[in-house]
């Protein structure tokens, strides 16, 4: 960059400052700016609000996501229980089958006996 030359900046300098003074002196402009304030206020107190519900949002989020996330894991241990208790009772009634089965074999040959004992007494 090159070094600025005061004595030609300053008159631009004035010419500004005196379109600055013009700005501030209108009267619309006054007007805009007293109308300004008050809603540059007005506007940071809402926004203040938002962001403040926005916050007790996030926070009732968080609080029923982590509700959400307990529940799921309690169904889940449940779940988790009801599976393994369902495969107990599948092996309960594996072995009660077998054990039937065997009755019923033993059963059958029971009955086979008595039916020859039954012979052998009519025989005699």
């Amino acid at each position: 960059m090159g070094k600025f030359d005061l004595n030609q900046i300053t008159p631009i300098l004035k010419k500004v400052r005196t379109g600055v003074l013009k700005t501030v002196k209108n009267k619309d402009f006054q007007k805009g700016v007293a109308l300004a304030i008050p809603s540059a206020i007005a506007l940071t107190y809402e926004i203040g609000k938002l962001k403040k519900k926005s916050a007790e949002k996030e926070a009732l989020y968080k609080e029923a996501l982590a509700k959400e996330q307990a529940i799921a894991k309690e169904l889940k241990e449940r779940t988790d229980l009801s599976k393994e208790r369902q495969d107990r009772l599948l092996v309960y009634d594996a072995e009660l089958k077998k054990e039937l089965k065997k009755l019923d074999e033993e059963n059958q040959e029971l009955k086979a006996q008595i039916r020859e004992l039954e012979k052998k007494k009519a025989k005699e």
